[in-house]
């Protein structure tokens, strides 16, 4: 089944937890993904360089599918690890009337969020950090830019011809 809705999650934006932990997510993200139309919610779950990630149930079953494609799972010392913390908190987190969803107590705890959060857009999926990491992270990351994109590209030139899309203009022949 295709998804509805196919979000582009992209720029960033400031807010401010309200007393209950609450963010609102912005209109046009809500529009976006559908949320508004059908009140699907979203899935929140911990991510890298402690930043909390927000999945669309679209997304998040895309997440869950390649996850357990991997044949026994459970062999791995590693791969219990990450399931373990990945999906342990992992929580489906509705959308109220207004738009706003409640953090999970863990997740804000794990996220070290006080009250200012920063969302941002990474493609699939958007991340929430507190506006304080964020910062540095972007201050370190940012001049890294040109070197991870050449890396990024390197990387795909490496993948089988078949792996990649063909560029802008491009035909493929079976």
């Amino acid at each position: 089944m295709m998804p509805k809705h196919d979000p582009e999650f992209n720029s960033r934006s400031v807010h401010s937890l309200d007393g209950k932990a609450r963010l609102i997510v912005p209109t046009r993200l809500r529009i976006q993904t559908g949320e508004i139309e059908e009140r699907i919610g979203f899935w929140l779950t911990r991510g890298p360089n402690n930043c909390i990630t927000l999945h669309t149930p679209d997304g998040w079953a895309q997440i869950k599918g390649r996850l357990k494609d991997d044949e026994l799972p459970f062999l791995t010392d590693k791969r219990r690890a990450f399931n373990r913390l990945f999906f342990s908190d992992a929580n489906y987190c509705p959308c109220d009337p207004q738009g706003r969803l409640t953090i999970p107590t863990d997740l804000k705890a794990y996220a070290k969020i006080d009250k200012e959060v920063i969302l941002v857009g990474a493609g699939s999926y958007a991340e929430i950090w507190d506006v304080k990491l964020w910062q540095q992270y972007y201050e370190r990351e940012s001049p890294r830019y040109d070197e991870l994109l050449n890396e990024l590209r390197n990387d795909a030139e490496t993948l089988p011809q078949t792996s990649r899309p063909a560029e802008a203009g491009q035909t493929t022949t079976s």
